[in-house]
């Protein structure tokens, strides 16, 4: 996945947000903060700016990364509470990093505040949430507060260059413009959009798919979806993947559709019976069976991929 490739290891490496990525510098080479709440628009480089300073700490620390999507309870509080206090066998430091805050109850939040006020000297909490108005208002007064905004569409284009460039895709300056236009800010579905256009061949069939996949307003993780299916990916991701979309409750049906489309644009301009045998699987609606048919439908596209053809192979 480029856009994790591509994740900066040095703050000059952050793209946008420069005042932001500043500030935080200064402190991390004056005195670091024990506390981060980082804020914004999903995608805009939150967790990124997370694991950067988590890595940037030493190489001995030791990081413990929670999506509270799925861990959102106040066992999970207890655990960390738990987790810091002694500090760590091996490493000098450790990181807890608490994405998607926002979504963890907030009975959870309230275990961890007297953690947040008397952090000891080798833990450091960075915290990432796109709602922080969910957050409590007593984490707020605990943490430095940094909000990051969408990037410019200048910004987007120039690192969708450079990628472009490392990578060696066949990708056309218009279409890149076109990306970094309607990605609205948000790099990583701007690099999730060019990693998918580069397997469709002809670029007028690459602009529709972009306008298309953006009119119907696409997340980054279908679009990833859809690329996972056409390149061959394995399973267990591709299970990962569909697992954080059920429980974002994304559609199902309009998943299909956006799969569909996809391996359609992939096709287009070129021979590829291959792709011709896995866009079949989704032709059939998912009305009435929702998300366990599109399960059944990719995971037979992927039994596709490991050349197991046969009907009794899938299950």
């Amino acid at each position: 996945m480029l856009y994790q490739k591509h994740r900066p290891i040095e703050f000059e490496q952050f793209v946008g947000n420069k005042k932001e990525v500043e500030l935080i510098k200064n402190s991390f080479s004056n005195h670091l903060p024990h506390c981060f709440l980082f804020t914004g628009f999903p995608g805009t480089g939150k967790t990124t700016m997370a694991l950067l300073l988590a890595h940037k700490l030493t190489e001995e620390t030791s990081i413990y990364e929670y999506n509270s999507s799925n861990t959102n309870g106040v066992d999970t509080s207890r655990e960390i509470i738990e987790l810091i206090s002694s500090p760590p066998l091996l490493g000098k430091n450790i990181v807890i990093i608490l994405d998607e805050f926002q979504k963890a109850s907030s009975e959870a939040q309230n275990a961890l505040l007297k953690s947040l006020e008397n952090t000891p000297d080798y833990v450091y909490f960075f915290i990432c949430s796109s709602e922080p108005t969910k957050i409590i208002t007593a984490i707020h007064s605990r943490s430095t507060i940094i909000n990051f905004k969408p990037v410019s569409v200048d910004e987007v284009y120039k690192e969708l260059r450079r990628i472009k460039i490392a990578e060696k895709l066949e990708v056309d300056s218009d279409i890149l413009d076109k990306i970094a236009e309607k990605s609205e800010g948000v790099l990583r579905n701007a690099i999730v959009l060019l990693e998918s256009v580069s397997n469709i061949v002809d670029d007028t069939d690459k602009i529709e798919y972009i306008e298309n996949i953006t009119e119907y307003g696409e997340n980054s993780e279908v679009i990833e979806l859809c690329r996972m299916i056409a390149q061959n990916v394995p399973w267990n991701t591709i299970s990962k993947a569909l697992i954080n979309l059920q429980k974002a409750k994304e559609e199902p049906e309009r998943i299909r559709r956006a799969i569909l489309g996809y391996l359609s644009k992939c096709i287009l301009g070129k021979v590829d019976d291959f792709t011709a045998e896995k866009l079949k699987i989704f032709l059939k609606e998912l009305f009435n069976s929702g998300f366990p048919g599109l399960i059944s439908e990719c995971y037979e596209a992927s039994n596709l991929s490991r050349g197991k053809k046969e009907k009794g192979d899938v299950f």
